[in-house]
Order: structure tokens, then C-alpha cells, then sequence
């Protein structure tokens, strides 16, 4: 789902250049006039599908850091992703990890008195699709507003989904693989609130889960920036 952009955002995208960044070829108007994005992600294989691959159970640390590294690139250009779950991870057969949908991208615009990036709000979204909710930080489930600190927290449900889906079947249901796939959707907000942390898989390492809670953390102050999440990641 693209959300409305305006031109300025269009044109900044097509612009990113970076190798863990999917390049924006265009955009194009389908034939009821809505409009969809055209990605080069350079592989059709998810990183969530290759979690089911006992193959990849190594270097699957290596896109962690990866993804940190994009997302940097693109909150240094005042982008807030807001839409990072792992099935938008893309791996080349090389062992590059592309950050894919960027439909829900928004640039941020700093007013004169903003001094910290992180914690400028936007808002792409009045009603945001019901099957992000359950990747959002509390925060945003709460206010539908986003900050590069709600990006951070989304990173670490990903890394949680990655590690709940290793070594899983290939034919196990999405659904099963999701965070909080105990309740329905409209109930996160509340385990949320009871401040309910998701559970370490058997397959992630105990400094790993430590990194997905500080993520993951409330208030989201207390989460690091995505340089400062790739350099944790770097020092394992």
C-alpha cells in the first residue's frame, strides 16, 4: 500500500543510493489512478524465507547489521522507514541484505527548533494498515505517530521474527511466525501496555535477545539509534 507522497519525497527516493537500500526505479499510475511504486530489490528471496533454512543460521547476524547499516543511511537522510518487518528484507544469493517496501517511507521536515532527529514525529498514516500493528512500537499503536525511534523498535521485532522463524518448516503459516500471534491484532496495544516482551526463541543467542529488548525498550529514549545498533551488533 503506497501512502500519499508528496513530489519532494518521490524524488528523494529515487535518489537513495545505497547497497542495503532497494533502488526506486518509478512510480506508475495504474489504471484506477492510484499509484504504485516500481523497487529493484535485486533477489526475490526474504530473509524470513531463508530463516527456514538451517543453511543460513550464521550469517544470518551478518544481515542483521546489515539492515542496521541501511537503516541508518536512510534516517541520515531524514527518512523514517515505517513498515520494516522481515519479509521486506531481501537477500541476494551473495549475502546482501536489501531493505525492500519503501511504500510507507516519509521524509521528515525539521522545524528550526528541532535539534534531535530521532524524536521528530510524522504521521503517514491516519488509518495504518491493521497488519503492521503488530511490528509497531507502542507508541505509535497509541498515537499513529512514527519517529526514527519507532523504525529502531520495529528493527528489533524483526530480529525477533527472524529468530522465531529459524529452522521452522518452510510450510509453517505466516501467521505462526508472527509477533504476538497469541492474540488478535486489536489486542497488542494492550499486552503492550502490560509491558509483555516477546519471548526468546530457542535458537537466539542470550547477547542477541538482550539487543531486541534495548531495541525494543520503553520509553523509546531509551532505544539506540540504528549506528549505535549496528556497532552492538558489530562487537558481538
Amino acid at each position: 500500500m503506497l501512502k500519499e507522497m508528496s513530489e519532494e519525497e518521490k524524488d528523494q527516493l529515487r535518489q537513495l543510493n545505497h547497497p542495503h537500500v532497494a533502488t526506486v526505479v518509478r512510480f506508475v499510475m495504474e489504471t484506477d489512478l492510484s499509484i504504485s511504486m516500481l523497487m529493484d530489490c535485486l533477489s526475490d528471496d526474504t530473509l524470513l524465507a531463508l530463516m527456514t533454512r538451517s543453511e543460513h543460521l550464521e550469517s544470518r547476524f551478518s544481515y542483521y547489521e546489515q539492515i542496521a547499516d541501511g537503516m541508518a543511511y536512510l534516517h541520515d537522510r531524514h527518512f523514517i522507514h515505517g513498515c520494516l518487518q522481515a519479509k521486506f528484507i531481501y537477500v541476494t544469493p551473495n549475502g546482501r541484505a536489501i531493505i525492500g517496501q519503501l511504500a510507507r517511507a516519509t521524509l521528515v521536515h525539521l522545524d528550526v527548533y528541532d535539534d534531535d532527529v530521532s524524536q521528530v514525529m510524522e504521521q503517514p498514516f491516519e488509518n495504518p494498515p491493521t497488519n503492521t500493528i503488530r511490528w509497531m512500537s507502542k507508541e505509535t499503536n497509541e498515537s499513529r505517530f512514527m519517529t526514527q525511534k519507532s523504525d529502531v523498535h520495529s528493527f528489533g521485532v524483526l530480529i525477533w521474527e527472524a529468530e522465531n522463524a529459524l529452522c521452522q518448516p518452510s510450510d509453517t503459516p505466516s501467521t505462526h511466525l508472527a509477533p504476538y500471534s497469541h492474540v488478535e491484532y486489536d489486542q497488542v496495544v494492550e499486552v503492550q501496555r502490560q509491558r509483555h516482551t516477546l519471548p526468546q526463541s530457542p535458537q537466539c543467542p542470550d547477547w542477541l535477545y538482550e539487543l531486541v529488548k534495548a531495541f525494543t525498550a520503553n520509553p523509546c529514549c531509551r532505544r539506540p539509534s540504528f549506528p549505535e545498533a549496528k556497532r552492538c551488533l558489530q562487537i558481538r
